[in-house]
């Protein structure tokens, strides 16, 4: 039966609120990790009812030192080929713009905290909510594609391009995940003294922010269940 695909780039940047929705979807997800694979092989394209792209430390370009970026590239075209529903987080954002066509601008902005955006189409449900910013570089819009969110910061905050959704700043987490974030040493990309100001920023809306995730990480997984029933 198909599954849906979820690709992580570093352990900590695990799927969170996305795998949630799934397991209440009852959609099968494999978790894999293809920078650590020695010889990384794609599944074929038909045996996926969907794609996520988490987010990571490395540039979304650098294939050279991170030879499987450039695989993920060519499943996100194959997926989206296919109308196989496709998510993408931060780094998973801008590696969907970088297959599409589109640049990324390196150490452009740094966005570090909680905020809101500017939203708007599918993701207008996010209008008035703070969510979790955590980048430097910012990915273009590929040709064709719908800009769903920007901030002044990040003009493409958000993009839908046929069955992709790419989202810059991370609505997949939860408290808990945040936490693990700070734990693992990200905590020192902060400003001094200023985690506990963070964590108390995020659980402000923590409940309205995980309602409105569960709706759109939902309709991503029921893409993935329609896809698979089909």
């Amino acid at each position: 039966m198909a599954y849906v695909l979820i690709l992580q780039h570093v352990p900590v940047e695990g799927p969170g609120l996305i795998a949630a929705a799934l397991d209440a979807s009852g959609v099968e997800y494999r978790i894999r990790n293809l920078l650590t694979e020695s010889a990384s092989q794609l599944p074929p394209v038909a045996d996926l009812c969907g794609l996520v792209l988490m987010g990571g430390p490395m540039d979304a370009g650098d294939v050279e030192a991170h030879p499987a970026l450039a695989l993920e590239q060519q499943l996100v075209r194959d997926a989206i080929a296919a109308q196989v529903p496709v998510l993408g987080v931060c780094l998973g954002h801008q590696i969907i713009a970088l297959a599409l066509g589109a640049a990324v601008d390196y150490g452009a902005t740094r966005e570090i905290g909680v905020g809101p955006v500017q939203a708007a189409g599918e993701l207008a449900c996010l209008t008035g909510i703070d969510v979790l910013h955590w980048h430097t570089d910012n990915a273009g819009l590929p040709e064709g594609a719908e800009l769903l969110a920007h901030t002044a910061g990040c003009p493409n905050q958000a993009f839908r391009f046929g069955s992709a959704l790419g989202v810059q700043f991370h609505l997949e987490l939860d408290e808990a995940l945040l936490a693990a974030w700070l734990d693992s040493g990200m905590s020192a990309e902060l400003a001094p003294r200023t985690e506990g100001s963070l964590l108390l920023d995020f659980a402000r809306q923590n409940s309205l922010r995980q309602r409105v995730a569960g709706q759109i990480f939902g309709q991503f997984s029921d893409q993935a269940q329609a896809l698979r029933d089909n």
